[in-house]
């Protein structure tokens, strides 16, 4: 008789049962062998791949950007992600010139670069045209407008009346720079009354006197110490912050400008005037100078003493041969920071056995201005033979080794001065030296800067 099926199975399973017991017990006696190694995996981080512009954070590629504008052109290229960061922010300032002048206009009308546009540098067309200065009210973020004249003539050195027209429909205008006039077509437009918005005004105008009729609110003023800059400075003086004047052959004129700062200051009672930042580029600073001009210089700078005046820029000063250290008989004890800056023309600060520096008058400034933090003097060039300057370490070697650096830190040991800062050029890249102190009681440490 067969046995029932599920008892076949039940025996079968417990046969196999037992005759694996067997066979585990018959192997119990032998040596097992290995298991095969696992592959230990480390789990440190893999190395990050280095840094480049294509895998910069958003932040950073930004502020590149922003700060440089010609970088910011090409990075949109490189790939669609720094296309869609730079390209808003390399819109912001445009250049437009007579040449393809339209068609660049009507590139500038098209979104979204009509409203990322902040700078314009913008020359005036002859003859006009349509899609010219009369687009300008579209720019509603304009805030900065340069505007320059490059055609020769007759009425080309005549501001038209339609430019100045459409000036007037910019809202957000903040700066505006006007190059290449002498004057203004309309007499009547004056920047109080038709641009109250802006802060900083920048023209080589000859005339254009009206344009500072009832005392815009700037704050900052570029212009030729001409007739114009008189009424500029006269206009401006009890507003301003920063000033900044260029030289002209005529010496009356800064005998005007320093008359209209003591005019304003009498004017503003007991109250310095908020100005803090002067710079006189290519003032006559002659070598040696006239005693017209000396006298006009020095009068000019002493008025400064009835500002809150805090930096202090000459560029293209000449080497101070004709001047003594008595010739500066006042102060400026608000100043904080000095550069004199002789220009490519001079080289005041040259280190030379033939033509050793002269720092007497820079010894008169250190009294002029008794309470100076930093001094910023340039060009200093080393006197070496060119080949040698092609080698950083002999560039290095003439600046830290010249006698002319150890008088100059011997002058300043006792004063406030914590850092100083010389530039020099030698043809083939532009560095800075820099000597800096925590205090007056501690020594200089030396340094050596590449431009970014």
């Amino acid at each position: 008789m067969r046995p029932p099926r599920g008892a076949a199975q039940s025996g079968g399973a417990g046969a196999a049962g037992a005759a694996g017991a067997a066979g585990a017990a018959g192997a119990g006696g032998k040596k097992r062998r290995n298991p095969t190694p696992q592959i230990q995996i480390s789990s440190s981080p893999e190395p990050e791949p280095p840094t480049n512009l294509l895998n910069l954070p958003d932040e950073f590629v930004t502020k590149i950007a922003e700060e440089e504008e010609d970088v910011a052109s090409a990075l949109r290229f490189l790939s669609c992600r720094l296309y869609r960061l730079v390209n808003p922010i390399a819109w912001r300032r445009r250049e437009v010139w007579s040449y393809m002048h339209d068609r660049r206009m009507a590139s500038l009308l098209q979104e979204p670069m009509c409203s990322s546009l902040v700078t314009l540098d913008y020359c005036v067309p002859n003859p006009p045209s349509y899609l010219g200065v009369a687009v300008f009210p579209l720019f509603q973020n304009l805030t900065k407008l340069i505007l320059r004249s490059e055609v020769e003539g007759v009425d080309a050195y005549i501001v038209p009346s339609y430019v100045t027209k459409a000036i007037t429909g910019l809202p957000a205008l903040r700066s505006l720079e006007i190059f290449g006039y002498d004057d203004l077509e309309d007499k009547l437009f004056d920047l109080a009354s038709h641009l109250p918005q802006l802060t900083s005004f920048s023209t080589d105008l000859l005339e254009a006197r009206a344009l500072f009729k009832d005392s815009p609110s700037l704050k900052h003023l570029e212009s030729f110490a001409n007739r114009g800059g008189v009424a500029g400075v006269e206009g401006t003086i009890k507003t301003l912050s920063t000033l900044r004047l260029w030289g002209r052959d005529e010496p009356a004129f800064l005998d005007e400008i320093a008359e209209k700062i003591m005019n304003g200051k009498a004017l503003s009672g007991e109250q310095k005037l908020p100005l803090e930042a002067l710079e006189l580029s290519n003032i006559p600073f002659a070598d040696p100078p006239n005693a017209d001009r000396k006298t006009n210089m020095l009068k000019l700078l002493e008025c400064f003493r009835f500002t809150e005046l805090r930096t202090l820029v000459l560029v293209d000063v000449g080497s101070f041969a004709g001047y003594a250290a008595n010739d500066f008989e006042f102060a400026l004890p608000s100043v904080r920071s000095v550069k004199l800056f002789a220009g490519y023309q001079n080289h005041p600060f040259t280190v030379s056995n033939k033509n050793p520096v002269k720092l007497e008058v820079f010894n008169a400034f250190l009294k002029v201005c008794p309470n100076l933090e930093q001094v910023i003097l340039g060009p200093w060039t080393p006197a070496e033979p060119p080949r040698q300057l092609l080698k950083f370490e002999s560039t290095w070697r003439a600046i830290v080794d010249c006698p002319a650096l150890a008088a100059l830190i011997a002058m300043v040991q006792t004063t406030n001065i914590t850092h100083i800062k010389l530039l020099w050029d030698n043809h083939i890249s532009r560095k800075s030296f820099h000597l800096t102190r925590a205090s007056k009681d501690d020594g200089f440490e030396r340094e050596v800067r590449s431009p970014l």
